[in-house]
């Protein structure tokens, strides 16, 4: 998994770095239930609803997105404080600056967590992607613990019988 973090860090803003984060990070799984609820949506994009049947992700404990379309979380600020968000709620802090150098911007962005007397980095040129950084090597630091990330195909847990759902 250390080569893929390493390999994430250099990816550009855009739909593969936003899947990584989505399925590699946080653990998320796509899922074709997600109906279309509105082709605008909020903030950045369309917005999805989960259809009236529910999925099987519930019932297996897991958390989806819709496969069309994965959270911008290199693009759109509100995407990327989620990110923060969940670092917060578990007792971090996070710190963020811009610097301008020749007429270049530079965001630095990182995580502070005194319980674990640690912090960890990101830079882009953007926010957002100073942000996914930070959350990327967050992920690369603590690799000897388990990430969220579930792989169905090297998986010894038994899978649901999709076709009688």
């Amino acid at each position: 998994m250390s080569n893929e973090l390493d390999d994430a860090l250099k990816l550009e803003a855009g739909a593969e770095l936003n899947t990584f984060i989505a399925q590699k990070v946080l653990g998320l799984v796509p899922c074709d239930a997600w109906e279309l609820f509105h082709h605008r949506g909020g903030i950045g994009g369309p917005a999805y609803i989960l259809g009236d049947k529910g999925c099987i992700h519930s019932t297996l404990k897991q958390e989806c997105y819709p496969e069309r379309c994965c959270m911008d979380y290199s693009g759109n600020i509100g995407a990327a404080w989620a990110l923060v968000d969940r670092h917060v709620k578990d007792g971090g802090t996070f710190h963020m600056a811009m610097e301008i150098k020749d007429g270049k911007e530079t965001w630095k962005g990182g995580f502070a967590f005194s319980s674990k007397r640690s912090s960890v980095f990101g830079e882009g040129p953007t926010s957002c992607m100073a942000i996914c950084r930070a959350e990327i090597n967050f992920a690369r630091e603590n690799s000897d613990r388990p990430l969220p990330l579930r792989d169905p195909e090297n998986s010894t847990e038994k899978q649901p019988d999709l076709e009688n759902y």
